[in-house]
């Protein structure tokens, strides 16, 4: 393969792609490591010459990654920086559930009240607290670290602590963040959660502080603890026992997601509206390991399903703006939007891939589309016709309105139940 240029990499120990120029091969030393989970060239596969992009996606790939072409430093003691997703599943697992068909005892509300505490990661000592301002409550409130969570792995933070508020036992999730990723991550982060503030379907920010990337001040943002974990774990457990989700269901992830869009791309308005004034914004990382599940605070055999993780967002000053940003942006692998641009279909082409996931139990699910039918014969005719749309080429692909129309006029919306659903303990 000719040196020079750039070149799409895949890291094989965290998943990522990216691009970057062609390293030089031993005995020299290589230029680069990767830029999400700092891991060493020999780890990495070369994918293609990034010459056969979009000319756009090269040249943005070219300003944002030049400094990957100098030597690089010495990489942090532990590369494996664990993710907000897997860490507030793996405090899901240490809550007590109410009891339902398979076993869960007790549940806590959306603000997550009470429960043991695991022995994931390292223990705080009593001073170990802070004070911040609570965002949605406008009040000043006393926070506890109790653990640093080290068992889950991820590229955008350098570590997840469960946190208590003083006062009241309420139980938060504190995601710390690399000086290496400051302010780009977590500017975007802040900034489109602020704007989402209000909906009820994106996971909610109570605080956050910025150090400066300082290195005796933390940058981080404090969310809200979401008792029933996410939406992967829950999946890897209903292909182990090899038990299919209703359509109930099914629907009622579904319509969450695309709710959440919604406000993303119009705000909050009426179904069959769209407010043009204000710009969008994009997700560009959804997955299940994004999507959060926690009890309803008014109806406890509800779970609500809420997007998470806005570190990969964008967002664009005018509803007419759709530019050709280059796709950069880290991807899951098997949810990456084959788009040779961003735009406002892109991430109703992930949400699709999510319910294709749920319905084929797959967690790998562009391989699971094949056949009459995208998501099998258990499902209904319609469900399996607007997924099919919604996976096709964005010139043909629903946009995030005509698909909340859709749901709306057909009844479409389904229900979060939990009496069937596989949580930890069944």
């Amino acid at each position: 393969m000719p040196r020079g240029g750039l070149y799409i990499f895949e890291c094989q120990q965290c998943g990522m792609t990216f691009g970057a120029p062609q390293p030089h091969r031993p005995p020299g030393p290589p230029l680069f490591q990767c830029p999400f989970c700092t891991a060493p060239l020999g780890v990495m596969i070369v994918k293609k010459p990034a010459a056969n992009l979009a000319v756009a996606q090269q040249h943005r790939l070219q300003n944002q990654l030049l400094a990957l072409a100098a030597p690089q430093p010495q990489p942090q003691p532990n590369p494996h920086a664990p993710n907000i997703a897997n860490a507030m599943q793996a405090l899901a697992a240490l809550q007590p559930h109410k009891r339902h068909q398979h076993g869960n005892q007790g549940h806590h509300g959306r603000r997550g009240h009470g429960g043991r505490h695991g022995q994931h990661g390292g223990g705080f000592g009593n001073t170990d607290q802070f004070e911040c301002l609570d965002l949605v409550q406008n009040q000043t409130i006393q926070v506890k670290k109790l653990k640093k969570l080290n068992d889950a792995v991820g590229a955008f933070n350098a570590g997840i602590v469960l946190c208590e508020e003083v006062s009241t036992n309420r139980k938060l999730i504190q995601k710390l963040f690399q000086r290496r990723d400051l302010p780009h991550v977590y500017a975007r982060e802040v900034s489109s959660l602020t704007k989402l503030s209000k909906c009820p379907h994106t996971i909610t920010m109570i605080a956050n502080k910025d150090g400066g990337g300082g290195r005796s001040s933390e940058t981080w943002i404090l969310f809200e603890f979401c008792d029933l974990g996410n939406l992967a774990s829950l999946l890897e457990r209903h292909m182990k026992h090899a038990q299919r989700f209703s359509e109930s269901f099914v629907l009622h992830v579904l319509w969450s997601l695309v709710e959440a869009l919604s406000w993303m791309q119009n705000g909050d308005v009426e179904v069959e509206k769209i407010d043009r004034r204000n710009g969008w914004m994009l997700h560009g990382d959804i997955h299940p390991g994004n999507i959060f599940l926690r009890t309803n605070s008014e109806d406890d055999e509800q779970a609500d399903v809420v997007l998470a993780d806005f570190g990969s967002s964008r967002q664009f000053g005018s509803w007419r703006e759709e530019p050709p940003v280059g796709r950069d942006a880290a991807q899951q692998r098997f949810f990456g939007v084959p788009d040779p641009t961003w735009n406002r279909r892109a991430d109703m082409f992930q949400v699709a891939l999510i319910v294709v996931s749920l319905c084929r139990l797959t967690r790998e699910p562009l391989k699971a589309t094949t056949g009459a039918t995208v998501l099998g014969g258990r499902y209904s005719s319609k469900l399996n016709r607007l997924i099919a749309e919604c996976l096709r080429s964005p010139s043909s692909r629903p946009r995030v309105s005509n698909v909340r129309t859709t749901l709306s006029r057909e009844n479409m919306c389904g229900d979060g139940t939990m009496a069937n659903l596989l949580f930890k303990g069944g």
